[in-house]
């Protein structure tokens, strides 16, 4: 799996998974849009959004995250740290 990826695509992809999760069109969720207060969310929904970015990425936010994964803008960049995090780290043997 290629791990160039630009910060436009992530965020296309991550919109496109709140989109369909929220029933919200794709073309009016904000950076700053916070799944709860703004998009009208309960906390499963964001854990259900949570585990298909998780699952569309193949990667893995740590149980008690250290980014705040409250908006769609903060998910993108928890997306990013995460992948450059996994990239770094040490091959399993």
């Amino acid at each position: 799996m290629s791990t160039d990826v630009s910060r436009a695509d992530i965020a296309f992809r991550v919109k496109k998974i709140v989109s369909e999760q929220l029933h919200v069109p794709k073309d009016e969720l904000e950076n700053d849009a916070s799944y709860i207060q703004d998009l009208g969310a309960d906390s499963l929904e964001v854990t259900q959004i949570t585990m298909l970015i998780e699952d569309e990425f193949w990667i893995t936010f740590p149980e008690k995250p250290e980014a705040d994964l409250s908006t769609v803008g903060r998910t993108v960049d928890s997306v990013l740290a995460a992948r450059e995090r996994e990239a770094s780290a040490p091959p399993i043997m």
